[in-house]
């Protein structure tokens, strides 16, 4: 009875550090999903920048009115001044970020930064 007693005990603690440790990776998942779908957004101020738009100005941001993200992950994306505003789920972990362009010589590079949430849940790049 004692060794069933034991092999419980070590069932339950094994059970309290995983399941913790699987729904922050399931975040973290839905959050690089979320990422991934601003892709298209990306593109799309990036051709206006290479097109002569300044990364800070509203014309960096034209055409991505029509840019639809369907997810359920993903309560909103927006453009303004050519920075990227995305919005997660409470799924995703009800996180804001923000992706900024920046013009470099011939290419157009994007830093990622936390607005509010919690910090486990975003990718290293995207850490304050």
């Amino acid at each position: 009875m004692i060794e069933l007693m034991t092999a419980v005990a070590i069932i339950a603690m094994l059970v309290a550090i995983a399941l913790p440790a699987y729904r922050d990776y399931v975040v973290r998942t839905r959050v690089s999903e979320a990422l991934s779908l601003s892709e298209t957004y990306k593109m799309a101020v990036s051709e206006n920048i290479v097109n002569g738009a300044n990364p800070d100005d509203p014309a960096a941001c034209a055409s991505t009115e029509e840019l639809e993200v369907v997810a359920s992950n993903v309560a909103s994306m927006n453009c303004s001044h050519g920075e990227i505003i995305i919005v997660t789920t409470a799924p995703a972990g009800s996180l804001t970020l923000k992706l900024t362009p920046s013009r470099n010589i011939a290419t157009t590079s994007w830093s990622c930064t936390l607005q509010s949430g919690k910090e486990a849940f975003v990718p290293r790049f995207c850490r304050n």
